[in-house]
């Protein structure tokens, strides 16, 4: 009971500091430690942590940004993201490929509810797009070569190596 709770406790601080963090960098589009940040952390958790974690986030993330449209995108993307990473454990190589492809994949998801709601040239829609995606793209690369391996080397240290 107590190593379930010690978990829970665990889990709720790496979603608290995603968040916090994710808020202080919103006024620049796009930038954010999110994924390096969530990398990291699945590294040290199992499957059903890694999407309990990514759930918390996102609803976290919802709550404080307002319910809309996004909402139950943001829900699947992000728990396709929990998992992708958790089955890339570790792999450098592989979390730099899921970091520069994942926004493609993200601005998709996100964009089809407002598409097809609003009525909206698809075209037009991800063309208007593209520069936010690519920040995306960009930051999350270059945050998982420069922060990824301190990240993970200094958490081994706190949390232990990954079982």
């Amino acid at each position: 009971m107590r190593k379930e709770l010690d978990k829970l406790i665990q889990i709720s601080m790496m979603t608290s500091i995603v968040v916090v963090l994710e808020k202080a960098l919103e006024g620049i589009p796009n930038v954010q430690l999110t994924v390096v940040l969530l990398m990291a952390f699945i590294y040290f958790l199992t499957l059903p942590e890694a999407l309990l974690l990514a759930t918390a986030y996102t609803l976290l993330d919802i709550l404080l940004g307002g319910i809309s449209l996004y909402a139950i995108p943001m829900i699947i993307a992000w728990n396709f993201f929990a998992l992708i990473v958790y089955l890339a454990k570790g792999k450098l190589k592989t979390l730099l490929i899921i970091g520069f492809i994942y926004p493609i994949f993200y601005s998709i998801l996100l964009g089809l509810p407002y598409i097809y709601s609003l009525n909206l040239d698809i075209r037009a829609y991800f063309i208007a797009d593209i520069p936010f995606t690519l920040v995306f793209m960009i930051a999350n690369v270059l945050t998982i070569i420069w922060l990824y391996p301190i990240i993970t080397k200094t958490l081994s240290n706190y949390i232990g190596v990954n079982k």
